[in-house]
This record gives structure tokens, sequence and C-alpha cells, in this order.
């Protein structure tokens, strides 16, 4: 759904990594590179992410640097979250 949000020269950001286990799932998406070249998409991410820098990046969306779109929205069940 992330994806498909993007308007063109859009850009993916993904931070942190939760294993299978915690969502009962594997965390795979697919990529189609035909949209991904005509649209100019980036994807970027990082291996190695803090819990700090996690918080970091909330608190620069929360003042309103990065503006979101969600796309689906769930409701939050902290006995699904994983302890910190």
């Amino acid at each position: 759904a992330g994806l498909e949000s993007l308007a063109t020269g859009g850009r993916l950001v993904i931070l942190g990594y939760r294993p299978p286990e915690v969502f009962k799932k594997q965390p795979v998406f697919r990529v189609d590179p035909i949209v991904f070249l005509s649209k100019g998409l980036e994807i970027h991410g990082s291996r190695y992410v803090s819990m700090a820098e996690l918080i970091q990046a909330i608190d620069i969306v929360k003042q309103g640097r990065i503006k979101i779109f969600p796309v689906f929205l769930f409701r939050f069940d902290r006995r699904l979250c994983h302890p910190l």
C-alpha cells in the first residue's frame, strides 16, 4: 500500500525491522521495475537503526517536517507490541 501511494518522484523510507514471529508473516513486498523507472521512485532503508533513531524519526514526523499520507489505518493493540 505504501508503494501505491507514492507520487511521481516519490520516496519510500523503511526504518527498522521486526522478525516474522512478531507479525506472523514475512515482511515481503514486490516491486514492478517498470513503475519505478517510469515514475522515478526511490526506496531508502537502513540496516542499522536504533530505538533512539526510530523515536527521533517519529518526532520529526510529529513536528510536521515530514508529511505522512496513511493509506490504511489499523487499531493499535498493545498485546501485539514487541517489548523494548
